[in-house]
């Protein structure tokens, strides 16, 4: 602004509406305004609600791609509402994922099925209870969902992240979980994989959505882990307690 007394230019913001060449004060409502928060970036609908069926498979890899290698361009651009895509997209890849799981469990343990007598009739209940579940996991992936992402919106919520509603943390949870699930179909290493890179696509999905901070993101994403890693060693703590104190009281008898 310029000072109505000497005449020169300074920034009024920074030096609270005072001239620092004169020292004389601004009159009320000669100040500049305050500059303007940054605009909302533009949303629109994403690669897999672009899809042109039920199941578009040009979409749902460049959807899982999108997730997978560019989650703050994806997540930044992404809509804020809107439940139906996310979920189909997470039913979709979490069936195959919980089918390819079971299929590797009766593969391993068909490997040792000639090992003893009962081997043979437990690999058969096994077979008969991996179609179940085959049937019945469209229906635990769309809970699993709602469940998960209700208790991350609520550690969002505790965190003070949650700027926008729950739909959009669904939204985070679900595309997440549908592309990072897949890892789950390699042995061994997949479980450790899946869970590290839906932890960081997780905290730049809620930073973008929510417009919140990297730090409250991240705490959101860990604290259900905290705390059931704590109440674990809380059972364990109690557990070797009552151990000691019974061996104590065995000691006290002799």
């Amino acid at each position: 602004m310029h000072c109505t007394n000497c005449g020169n230019e300074f920034d009024a913001w920074q030096d609270q509406a005072r001239c620092p060449f004169c020292g004389a004060f601004a009159a009320p409502g000669q100040a500049d305004p305050p500059p303007p928060e940054a605009e909302e970036p533009l949303r629109e609908d994403c690669a897999w609600e672009r899809r042109r069926s039920w199941l578009d498979l040009p979409a749902l890899l460049e959807m899982i791609r999108a997730v997978l290698i560019e989650p703050g361009d994806t997540f930044r651009r992404m809509k804020l509402t809107g439940l139906g895509a996310p979920l189909l997209f997470s039913v979709l890849t979490g069936t195959v994922a919980s089918v390819a799981g079971l299929f590797w469990n009766l593969a391993f343990q068909g490997l040792g099925m000639w090992q003893n007598q009962f081997a043979l009739e437990e690999y058969t209940l096994s077979t008969g209870l991996l179609v179940v579940a085959a049937l019945f996991s469209p229906l635990l992936v769309i809970l699993a969902t709602f469940i998960s992402a209700g208790i991350l919106h609520l550690c969002l919520m505790l965190t003070g992240g949650a700027r926008n509603g729950f739909e959009a943390t669904f939204r985070v949870y679900a595309y997440v979980y549908g592309a990072t699930i897949l890892f789950q179909l390699l042995p061994c290493c997949g479980g450790l994989i899946y869970l590290a890179w839906s932890i960081v696509a997780q905290t730049i999905g809620l930073v973008e959505m929510h417009r919140t901070t990297t730090g409250r993101a991240l705490l959101a994403v860990l604290l259900p882990m905290i705390l059931c890693f704590s109440c674990l060693i809380l059972l364990v703590g109690l557990g070797l307690g009552a151990a000691i104190m019974a061996s104590g009281s065995g000691f006290g008898q002799w």
